[in-house]
């Protein structure tokens, strides 16, 4: 008897992306394993997030998207975004471009990531003071012992403004992760960020990946796409140009887009 497959984080079937008439993602498939990942790689306008935007079921009211989506094996219609956005945090997570200007400012570090814990990860409780307190406390707790795992116990009590980038990208990251979702889209992690900083979100993301999460990442950092590793997608004017195990795609470009994207990278 044959094994039978394993079914893969995400399977993405003829997904487009439309504003009226005007294709915006041209219809585009693919898969991920689970415990997977997939770069996709390109300039900015190129319609990376908007295609993770069409996944994440967070499109922009003036567009629409057709095609099927499949999130560890539940499938839909693109359109039908209501059970992806029942999921969110439990199934599939965002980390957001700067995710440091996601962070709400009036909280502290604590209670931003207890919030995830508090709310998104836990079963609902009954509106008894008692059980809203031991969820609150529960929370509380994970939510420093996650802090400690990444060495920001001692920002637990400051607010966004006191601590510097490289730790809010790194709250930012627990918060999203807490819950727990397998499936974490990251919109271009390391905009912005210098030499340490990239290879801490490097780190972050390979150990999200030890735990076995899937990852969808979108970035213009070709660095990030190479460090990475597993498949790499290189995307042009809402299209997918080629695509590939990271290695081979960037060691022999086969499109032009890709050869003059590695030309003007200073790294390669």
């Amino acid at each position: 008897m044959n094994a039978q497959a394993p079914v893969p984080a995400l399977c993405v079937q003829d997904l487009a992306v439309l504003h009226g008439e005007d294709v915006l993602v041209d219809a585009t498939s693919f898969s991920i394993p689970a415990g997977g990942v997939l770069t996709l790689l390109g300039e900015s306008g190129s319609g990376k997030s908007l295609l993770a935007q069409a996944i994440m079921g967070h499109l922009p009211a003036n567009l629409r998207c057709t095609g099927r989506i499949s999130i560890d094996g539940e499938a839909g219609e693109a359109a039908d975004v209501a059970p992806r956005q029942a999921g969110w945090g439990r199934r599939i997570a965002l980390l957001p471009q700067e995710p440091w200007l996601a962070l709400d400012p009036t909280m502290t570090v604590a209670q931003q990531v207890a919030e995830t814990y508090e709310l998104v990860s836990r079963p609902a409780v009954d509106t008894q003071n008692d059980s809203l307190r031991t969820a609150r406390s529960n929370a509380r707790t994970s939510a420093l012992d996650a802090l400690a795992s990444l060495g920001l116990r001692d920002a637990a009590d400051k607010y966004p403004f006191m601590i510097s980038g490289g730790m809010a990208q790194r709250v930012a990251f627990l918060a999203t992760h807490a819950a727990g979702a397998p499936l974490l889209i990251i919109d271009e992690p390391t905009k912005g960020l210098d030499a340490d900083r990239r290879g801490e979100v490097l780190a972050l993301l390979q150990a999200a990946r030890k735990e076995g999460m899937s990852l969808l990442c979108i970035t213009h950092d070709v660095w990030l796409a190479r460090a990475l590793g597993g498949q790499l997608a290189v995307m042009l004017e809402g299209r997918m140009v080629e695509r590939g195990e990271a290695e081979a795609v960037l060691a022999a470009q086969q499109h032009t887009y890709t050869r003059r994207l590695l030309a003007a990278d200073p790294a390669c």
